[in-house]
């Protein structure tokens, strides 16, 4: 397919990097708003668990933008290594954010502090998702980011998998709380608490978060009441159709909706070569976990070893490949030594602009204030509040937030 007249063709894109990063998070934020208004995708909605819609949401949101943004590559194969280690560095950048943000909200569940615009925990999701944009977070000093440059040289190094990225900000699935998911704590914020002795503030009560949880299970049990009782009322009524999970096999149902509601025939090709990907990938999987080879322990499939080592070939420089490893995990592991210490020696970088952008009080994204209404009308923010409120009701309580 011709891409020429491809409305995200790079010939119509912002030239400067800082101008293109924000054009597409602003565009990550067009899509997502089409998702939420649009009338078309209301009866394909219906059939999924309204817990998992946002989430599902924002994640296709997310993939469809970085589909249009690395359009070439995945119809070409082209690919631009300087700009993607910048923008590596800057991902990598934002996870301090998080962590400084994370901290934050330790110490406001544990009601030592009051935070600006912060009412619920959910709050904080919002902000995980909009980090570059969320004024509470806490300057970024020297200190700081010497830090992070020892955590990506460092043995303790976790490559942070697609599901972290939208859960820096889950205390509850850390501290093994009130949530659906159980993770481990981020290997990234037990270093940096190593280094900045920090690690006591997870020793700090959540007295918010159990004052918000009897709120919400007071809720909870009220509708459970009035559907028992419904249900005693009623004869024969037909029991309501199970409702899928749209956590599950997530990259497929993304898919799934792109052919159903896309129009843009080059976003629709976009997708096809991304499914295309993904059950190739899925087949290789299947295939060395029913193939036991000695020699490959680490289950590494020969499509990973090749991406890895086009990467490698598009490098602008040789470097090393690391010894006393099995082959597989060589190329792999060399290469990521090798873009680590790329990615380090630009972190610098990034800070220099991060300091030059906030001493011009220039923001990447959007107004405070038009990132306060987008707070007041994200989704999942909004149902947490009304299920608290609801819960204060019921317990004769005042309808507000003073508890």
């Amino acid at each position: 397919m011709d891409f020429e007249n491809f409305k995200y063709h790079e010939k119509n894109l912002p030239i400067k990097l800082d101008e293109k990063n924000l054009f597409f998070e602003e565009l990550r934020k067009e899509f997502l708003k089409e998702m939420k208004n649009s009338d078309e995708n209301k009866d394909f909605f219906n059939n999924y668990s309204s817990s998992s819609i946002e989430f599902f949401m924002f994640q296709y949101s997310k993939l469809k933008m970085e589909l249009c943004e690395s359009y070439r590559w995945r119809i070409q194969h082209v690919d631009t290594p300087d700009l993607r280690m910048k923008l590596l560095a800057e991902e990598m950048f934002s996870t301090l954010k998080q962590k400084k943000l994370f901290n934050l909200q330790v110490e406001w569940r544990a009601e030592n502090i009051e935070l600006e615009s912060i009412t619920t925990s959910a709050d904080f999701h919002f902000w995980c998702r909009n980090i570059d944009a969320c004024f509470l977070v806490p300057e970024i000093t020297d200190e700081d980011v010497e830090v992070l440059k020892e955590y990506i040289l460092s043995d303790s190094y976790q490559e942070p998998n697609d599901f972290l990225r939208l859960m820096w900000q889950d205390y509850d699935a850390f501290t093994e709380g009130f949530s659906f998911f159980a993770m481990e704590y981020p290997e990234w914020y037990g270093f940096y608490d190593m280094r900045m002795g920090t690690g006591s503030l997870l020793l700090l009560p959540n007295n918010r978060g159990r004052k918000e949880m009897e709120y919400i299970m007071t809720f909870v049990e009220k509708i459970k009441a009035e559907i028992a009782l419904k249900k005693e009322n009623e004869i024969d009524v037909p029991k309501p159709k199970p409702l899928k999970n749209l956590y599950t096999n997530a990259e497929l149902f993304m898919n799934e909706f792109a052919m159903k509601f896309e129009t843009d025939p080059h976003i629709i090709e976009i997708f096809r070569i991304f499914k295309k990907r993904i059950i190739k990938d899925k087949e290789k999987r299947k295939e060395m976990e029913e193939t036991y080879n000695p020699y490959n322990v680490n289950k590494i499939d020969d499509e990973e070893i090749d991406d890895t080592i086009y990467k490698m070939y598009k490098y602008y420089e040789n470097f090393p490949m690391i010894g006393g490893h099995q082959w597989r995990d060589a190329i792999i592991i060399s290469e990521q030594k090798y873009r680590l210490k790329t990615i380090h020696s630009l972190i610098d970088e990034v800070y220099e602009e991060y300091k030059l952008l906030n001493k011009l009080g220039i923001s990447r994204s959007k107004s405070k204030k038009e990132m306060l209404m987008d707070l007041e009308a994200d989704d999942l923010v909004t149902i947490r509040r009304k299920q608290i409120l609801e819960g204060r009701k019921i317990l004769g309580e005042p309808e507000d937030f003073n508890f």
